[in-house]
């Protein structure tokens, strides 16, 4: 009897994880809010980027709320919120990340995270991410969403390199109406004529020392005018793989240029380089 409580329990919890798993999937994207209740400051602590970095390696299209694309927020159902609940005491702190949809439903919450650390920062950082080993373990893929007509007009979609294909130019021709017996009658006729442009839009983005230059296959990392590495598309295309000489990381593109978020050996910090055109 006791074996076969077990097993239905096993066989329980095997469905709502399947369940849970599917939900996420289904999803497009997930957007972490700016600022979390148990906090008093946006991105305190670096606890929401950390969240966000976090959801992007474990398969998610995830955004900060400031950051989140006009067209994505036209689509509210399209997409999950995700946010972490903090409980404090005197000897931890225990987090959880609870996803919900656009009704508010929760669609999953991770196991807790815990830390004894004493000061803030390390016990957040240490607590999540121990949050997250049960929503790694459900192997996300998120498929983003595929609005050509919002991506071109939502700049923090358009990825370079940009290429040129056409510059429309309007020019007025004279022309005599058909049928018409008098030669001085007049009509204006606009021409749109197209001059085909085969250029690629090839300006370096730049941060201190570090520079982007973008091609066909992603970007090439230099250094001082040294190449170090690539970054790379990965099979989720609002993120980039970025491998250097250097360090590593994710990357995507952003409002200002390209953003890429890695760690340091070392540190619980996510340092964030944001590349821009000089």
């Amino acid at each position: 009897m006791k074996s076969f409580i077990i097993s239905l329990l096993l066989c329980v919890l095997s469905i709502q994880i399947g369940v849970s798993q599917s939900s996420l999937n289904d999803s497009n994207y997930v957007v972490v809010p700016d600022q979390f209740e148990f906090l008093s400051g946006e991105d305190l602590y670096q606890v929401n980027s950390l969240t966000v970095w976090l959801l992007k390696k474990s398969g998610f299209n995830a955004y900060l709320d400031s950051q989140l694309p006009l067209y994505l927020r036209k689509m509210p159902c399209k997409g999950l919120k995700a946010v972490v609940s903090a409980n404090e005491n005197m000897i931890r702190t225990k987090t959880r990340i609870v996803f919900t949809d656009c009704m508010g439903n929760v669609v999953y919450t991770s196991d807790e995270g815990q830390s004894k650390e004493k000061d803030y920062r390390k016990s957040y950082h240490e607590s999540i991410r121990e949050s997250f080993i049960s929503i790694e373990s459900l192997n996300v893929k998120q498929q983003p969403l595929a609005e050509v007509n919002e991506l071109v007009n939502d700049t923090d979609s358009i990825v370079v390199p940009l290429v040129i294909e056409q510059a429309i130019t309007e020019t007025e021709t004279v022309v005599t109406p058909v049928g018409s017996n008098n030669t001085n009658a007049k009509v204006l006729e606009t021409v749109a004529v197209v001059a085909t442009v085969d250029k690629e839009i090839t300006t370096p983005l730049q941060f201190k020392e570090y520079s982007l230059t973008p091609h066909q296959k992603g970007y090439d990392v230099m250094y001082k005018g040294t190449f170090i590495g690539t970054i790379k598309p990965t099979s989720n295309t609002s993120v980039y793989l970025v491998n250097t000489s250097q360090f590593s990381g994710v990357g995507y593109a952003a409002d200002q240029g390209f953003v890429i978020e890695r760690e340091v050996e070392g540190m619980d910090q996510i340092i964030k380089m944001t590349f821009t055109r000089k």
